[in-house]
């Protein structure tokens, strides 16, 4: 049990407010959760954030503070952004926490998982979700449907909990962390850019729609590997054929 929590670290993206962080630190002494990492936070240890830890105050005191988002990704192979329930585009993508919670416990073992938090105002942008391959929502009323951040991490952090007492089982292979998937996406946007697939003006659109693909499909490492070596051979063909003029260019003028 507490080597699948050990596994799952909580990421909280531009906290504004440090009686947040205390309390999310709280919410993660309950549930078992141990690790929280933050990006460029507010002052994530001051009075209020520490009264509010409680027990959690070690959690607090040992978060890793990192100044970009990549960065705190970067070596975790499944990472989980949290969007709410009205937001369009993710409608269909998003898993209530009870779902997201037992099909984390198929994970491997081995891979490391984030839970993303965004801002308390504006949640996480596109760009940031980018960087997540699955996602969560909180379902709630229409009246009201948005959660302080501490409520949402304590929501998603008990579903966890629950159902890592009643076990399951993991895949056989590890995945790509984000690190390697963030590379292979560069490359492979660069490849689709040599062989004139991408509208250069906003290539975004279509390369969010791809990162949700790969992310539904679990990459490995060999398995990235045959992809930058596709991209590889794209680009390669592409200068061959930049570099080949016309037959009719190599005629005499006149």
């Amino acid at each position: 049990m507490q080597e699948h929590l050990d596994r799952i670290t909580v990421v909280l993206h531009r906290p504004q407010h440090p009686g947040n962080v205390g309390s999310v630190a709280r919410a993660m002494m309950n549930m078992g959760l141990s690790k929280l990492r933050l990006v460029s936070p507010c002052d994530y240890y001051a009075d209020m954030a520490r009264w509010m830890a409680v027990r959690g105050r070690d959690i607090l005191a040992a978060a890793e503070i990192f100044d970009e988002l990549a960065s705190a990704l970067a070596d975790c192979h499944l990472v989980v952004g949290t969007v709410p329930p009205d937001r369009e585009r993710f409608r269909f993508e998003a898993q209530p926490p009870r779902q997201l919670a037992e099909r984390l416990l198929s994970i491997h073992r081995a891979d490391r998982i984030a839970l993303l938090f965004g801002r308390e105002d504006c949640g996480l942008s596109n760009r940031e979700l980018d960087l997540c391959q699955e996602f969560v929502s909180i379902p709630g009323s229409a009246a009201c449907h948005s959660l302080n951040l501490s409520q949402a991490v304590m929501v998603i952090a008990y579903e966890v909990f629950l159902a890592t007492l009643q076990g399951g089982e993991s895949a056989d292979r590890p995945r790509s962390d984000t690190r390697t998937l963030e590379a292979m996406y560069c490359h492979f946007e660069e490849a689709l850019r040599s062989v004139g697939f991408l509208n250069g003006e906003n290539p975004a659109h279509i390369m969010r729609d791809l990162r949700r693909v790969f992310g539904r499909s679990c990459l490995d490492e060999r398995e990235v590997r045959i992809f930058r070596g596709i991209c590889r051979q794209m680009m390669w063909a592409a200068s061959r054929k930049r570099s080949v003029r016309p037959e009719s260019d190599l005629l005499p003028n006149g």
